[in-house]
């Protein structure tokens, strides 16, 4: 499913669209066995976590529970930005056009920023 996605850039810069369907193909896989291995961590440092006899061994695997959690949460934003950047590449070029052409208005450059916005808040929910 992932290549039936990643076949439908059409930025209108050939080599952008191969690009990205070359990044998100190698992505996935990639981002599959970083879970995996994110959760089987967070499961083994909860299980030290709640097997800790010492007060120091409690608080080392709390930390590095934290420290886990906020890595999954980081990545999970990343690769949620990277994939909206990624399928509306085309309407951020199309915008950065109108932005950089000096006989169009500013409000469109405006207005496409905040469609822009939208669609990332969209995108999120």
């Amino acid at each position: 499913m992932s290549s039936l996605l990643a076949s439908q850039f059409n930025t209108g810069y050939g080599w952008l669209d191969t690009l990205l369907s070359a990044v998100i193909n190698l992505i996935n896989p990639i981002l599959i066995v970083v879970s995996v291995a994110g959760i089987i961590y967070a499961i083994w440092v909860g299980i030290k976590f709640v097997k800790a006899d010492e007060k120091q061994e409690r608080e080392e695997a709390k930390s590095k529970l934290i420290m886990v959690i906020v890595g999954i949460v980081v990545v999970v934003l990343l690769v949620a930005l990277f994939y909206f950047l990624a399928y509306n590449i085309e309407d951020i070029i199309r915008q950065s056009q109108i932005v950089g052409d000096t006989n169009s208005s500013e409000d469109e450059g405006v207005i496409g920023g905040i469609n822009l916005v939208k669609n990332f808040v969209r995108f999120l929910r």
